[in-house]
């Protein structure tokens, strides 16, 4: 298990340079910043995520996130009063969960 504090653009930058691949992503930035949109843009991006993989993205309800990207879609999500926890899964080759 890998637990970094340091900027996420960086962070992602480095995993990707070295090739790196994770099982399970989550990610609980500052909410009103847009920052989940932008997270979810750049692991759509790279190729950091395992085929067997979780990625949970916590935001405030009013901060808006894609259903779905090119190789990355919401399976799930969970309300808990103003906090929404986004459950994604990188898409197999055929397009399909």
């Amino acid at each position: 298990m890998t637990i970094m504090r340091r900027d996420w653009a960086a962070a992602m930058d480095k995993f990707r340079k070295n090739g790196e691949k994770f099982d399970i992503i989550m990610a609980d930035p500052p909410y009103y910043m847009g920052i989940p949109k932008k997270v979810l843009i750049k692991l759509d991006a790279y190729d950091i995520v395992s085929q067997n993989n979780i990625i949970i993205i916590e935001r405030h309800c009013k901060d808006t996130i894609p259903e779905k990207l090119r190789t990355i879609a919401v399976y799930d999500e969970r309300k808990y009063g103003d906090t929404v926890l986004s459950f994604y899964r990188k898409k197999e080759q055929n397009g399909i969960l």
